[in-house]
């Protein structure tokens, strides 16, 4: 478990690193969500990561190769959609969702910025990112 929270946090600086628009705060690891933002005592962001994964798999701990599609994009969201009730447990001002890409092989063939002008979901969270781990590249969903 504490390799997991290590990877998490190195997750979380690099996209703290990569999105010029992160809020300053005090950041504390948290279970379910994963981190929360406290941007000052009256105002918190939750921030859950996960990665890119078929939810559809039992065995969503190992990192597979596949591609990413609408479909298997949206799957993801809804996976942590039905974590929702937890969340509000913890009484946040936002709830964020951060999903990455590690293996090159996820890139599509095409225009991604295209695509996900074009796709919607249904969700929950305040911002939904898309973050390729191999160029540190943020593509905001939501």
């Amino acid at each position: 478990m504490e390799n997991k929270a290590i990877h998490e946090r190195e997750v979380l600086d690099q996209f703290i690193s990569s999105y010029s628009e992160f809020p300053n705060g005090r950041i504390f690891k948290t279970e379910s969500p994963d981190f929360i933002l406290a941007v000052n005592p009256r105002y918190k962001i939750g921030i859950e990561l996960t990665h890119l994964h078929n939810p559809a798999e039992k065995n969503n701990t190992s990192y597979s190769a596949i591609q990413l599609t609408k479909d298997i994009l949206n799957a993801v969201i809804l996976k942590k959609e039905e974590k929702i009730p937890i969340y509000e447990k913890k009484k946040l001002d936002e709830l964020w969702l951060i999903i990455t890409m590690i293996e090159p092989g996820q890139m599509p063939n095409y225009n991604l910025n295209n695509k996900l002008e074009s796709w919607t979901f249904n969700n929950s969270f305040t911002k939904v990112f898309l973050f390729n781990f191999i160029d540190f590249k943020i593509y905001q969903i939501y």
